[in-house]
C-alpha cells in the first residue's frame, strides 16, 4: 500500500519492552498525516510469555505473529514476508520512538524518496549517531547503520531477506548487498532511540 509503513517489533520474553516500544508511537500516531502506520509485532517468546504480549497487541490494536522459527533474522524476515505495506521499519521491543521526533518533517522527507531505502539518524544509547555521504558508506560494517535508523521499500526487502546465520551482523550484511545494488538517501533527523542492549 503506497504513503504506508509498517513498524515491525521484534521481541522475546519482555512484555515491558515490547509495551514501552508501542506507547512510544501510539503516543505520537494521532501527529501521522500523510502515512498510514501499521505496527506489528513478531513475538519469539515462551508461550506464557505469549500471552501477556498478545494482550498488549490486542489492547493496542497490533498485528501479532508467534514466531514458529529461531533468531532475529529470522524474525525479522517473518515480519518482512508478512508486510503488505510500502515501507518496513524495525524498531524492537525496547527501542523507541525518538521522543521529541517531527512527525510532519520525518513524513515530508520521506515523501521525497523515491528510491529504495532511507537512512535516518539514531539515538543510539543515548547519543547520536552520524553517517557519512552515501559514496563515503563503504562498508558498511564500519559505518554501521543500526536498523531503527532505515525504512527500507518492503519489496527490496522480500528481495533481500535476512541471513538467518547471523544472529547480530545481520544489519551489516544486508547493507554489504543493498548498497551497491539500490540507491536511496541519508536523512539528518532523529527517528529513534535504539538500546544496543537489547538483542532478541
Amino acid at each position: 500500500m503506497k504513503n504506508s509503513i509498517d513498524v515491525i517489533h521484534v521481541t522475546k520474553n519482555d512484555p515491558d519492552g515490547i509495551l514501552k516500544t508501542i506507547k512510544s508511537f501510539h503516543l505520537k500516531n494521532k501527529y501521522f498525516k500523510l502515512f498510514k502506520i501499521k505496527e506489528t509485532v513478531v513475538d519469539g517468546s515462551d508461550d506464557e510469555t505469549s500471552i501477556k504480549i498478545r494482550e498488549i497487541c490486542v489492547k493496542y490494536n497490533v498485528r501479532y505473529i508467534k514466531q514458529m522459527g529461531k533468531g532475529i533474522s529470522d524474525a525479522f524476515n517473518v515480519g518482512v514476508m508478512a508486510s503488505r505495506e510500502e515501507w518496513s521499519w524495525f524498531v524492537n521491543g525496547g527501542d523507541l520512538l525518538y521522543r521529541d521526533i517531527d512527525v510532519n518533517l520525518f513524513e515530508r522527507n520521506l515523501r521525497l524518496v523515491k528510491s529504495d531505502y532511507a537512512i535516518f539518524k539514531t539515538l543510539v544509547d543515548g547519543r547520536e549517531n552520524e553517517f557519512p555521504e552515501i559514496n563515503k558508506m563503504w562498508p558498511p560494517i564500519i559505518n554501521w547503520i543500526c536498523h531503527p535508523s532505515m525504512l527500507v521499500k518492503t519489496a527490496v526487502l522480500k528481495e533481500n531477506i535476512f541471513d538467518e546465520h547471523y544472529s547480530i551482523a545481520m544489519d551489516g550484511d544486508l547493507w554489504i548487498r543493498l548498497l551497491p545494488n539500490t540507491k536511496g538517501y541519508i536523512l539528518p533527523q532523529i527517528i529513534a532511540e535504539f538500546n544496543t542492549g537489547g538483542l532478541s
